[in-house]
């Protein structure tokens, strides 16, 4: 899953920049990655109730404060609590999740100040060659 994202916002990032090295992905790109802190609820038996804690990643997409993450992060949380960058945290709430796909769609429930998010391309736009040296890791992809 990790490598698709990836694979995903390297081509979108190559088709706005011609195709720069993978240091200014970085750079223009970090401040958009949050820890995703969740909580749930788990009934051990008739009398016993424990906190259950996970962590995982995401990638805000929108000005409003949506994330996209894996669905096996948040499907069965009782709590979701956002760590931006700048390490300001944020109570978030599941809008969306795909766990055939493994894709969630999570939401601030307040935005910070100066909130960063990276820019979705159009996929219709890439090619085969686009990006990479050897289009035969894209044999999938329509011209």
């Amino acid at each position: 899953m990790k490598k698709t994202i990836l694979i995903f916002f390297v081509l979108v990032y190559s088709l706005s920049t011609n195709g720069q090295d993978l240091s200014d992905l970085y750079t223009s790109l970090k401040e958009t990655v949050v820890i995703i802190k969740t909580s749930e609820n788990v009934m051990m038996g008739r009398n016993m109730n424990l906190r259950s804690e996970g962590i995982g990643s995401g990638v805000i997409v929108s000005e409003t404060g949506e994330i996209i993450t894996a669905s096996h992060v948040v499907n069965t949380v009782d709590d979701l609590e956002v760590i931006t960058y700048s390490g300001e945290k944020v109570p978030a709430k599941v809008i969306a999740s795909s766990p055939n796909a493994d894709l969630a769609l999570i939401k601030m429930i307040w935005v910070p100040k100066n909130l960063k998010f990276a820019k979705m391309g159009n996929s219709d736009e890439v090619k085969i060659g686009n990006v990479f040296d050897k289009p035969e890791l894209l044999q999938e992809a329509k011209p």
